[in-house]
């Protein structure tokens, strides 16, 4: 059986979060775990893709099982997202 452990999220204090590039070119990842209000969130930058969630109303609240990775988004809101950095 998997051990699970906690990992505590933060919540967007601002429209758009982003990670820069480590000075030793590692990239840390924003995984975001839960949309707490509905609304948009954009230029969703993953590994592969920038994505929309929401493009002709809106997403959320939802709680997803296994989060999104990302390097950057933009929310329609403050408060709107619960991520975390790795």
């Amino acid at each position: 059986m998997a051990n699970l452990r906690t990992i505590s999220s933060s919540i967007n204090a601002s429209a758009t979060v982003s990670v820069p590039k480590q000075p030793d070119n590692y990239q840390p990842f924003i995984y975001i775990t839960a949309i707490l209000r509905a609304g948009t969130i954009t230029d969703l930058v993953t590994p592969t893709n920038t994505i929309s969630l929401g493009g002709g109303g809106s997403v959320g609240p939802v709680a997803f099982p296994s989060p999104l990775q990302c390097s950057s988004f933009t929310a329609q809101f403050a408060g709107q997202v619960a991520y975390y950095v790795q």
